[in-house]
């Protein structure tokens, strides 16, 4: 019966073996979440140096996600419609 008791509680106390269990999922969760969150800031770190040093690259974020144009700059817009014959 004692032995039932002491098996019982190393399973389920909070220092059981579940627990244990339970606690190392959560570790290697937050680890995956860490790295993720890693590689997030270093992007992020490359854009920054990226819009601070390069005008180049501060250009082509202006045309590309502001349609924004130089002064001497007209836009044509074609369209893609193909008229078949029947």
């Amino acid at each position: 019966m004692v032995a039932i008791l002491i098996l019982l509680w190393a399973l389920f106390s909070p220092w059981g073996a579940i627990r244990s269990y339970q606690l190392s999922k959560d570790l290697t969760q937050l680890e995956a979440s860490k790295l993720e969150l890693q590689d997030n800031n270093r992007q992020l770190k490359e854009e920054i140096d990226l819009l601070s040093n390069d005008p180049d690259y501060i250009e082509d974020i202006a045309r590309k996600r502001h349609n924004l144009l130089k002064s001497n700059e007209i836009i044509y817009v074609f369209s893609n419609k193909n008229k078949s014959k029947q």
